[in-house]
């Protein structure tokens, strides 16, 4: 979950089993904002990577999601328009 403004002002990675079934969530990191937002992987893929746009702050923030054959940034991403483009993969 993220909390957005014209920033990424804070994060909590909420995880699943292999079932779609709720399994732990970490601790939320940065302030609490009124706008929270949710990242999720459509049924069937599962998350890769990040991607967004980034300076001195994260500005905004996607997802990339994996069927096992191809990777997909997940729109829409969430947060501002400042910052420089980044894309994450694991290899």
């Amino acid at each position: 979950m993220l909390d957005v403004g014209s920033y990424i002002e804070g994060l909590t990675l909420l995880c699943v089993d292999s079932n779609g079934n709720w399994a732990s969530r970490t601790p939320h990191v940065g302030t609490n904002s009124r706008m929270p937002q949710q990242l999720v992987c459509p049924r069937g893929l599962h998350p890769v990577g990040l991607y967004g746009r980034a300076g001195s702050y994260v500005d905004a923030l996607g997802l990339i999601c994996s069927d096992g054959i191809a990777n997909i940034p997940v729109a829409p991403s969430f947060g501002g328009s400042g910052g420089t483009v980044f894309s994450w993969e694991c290899p």
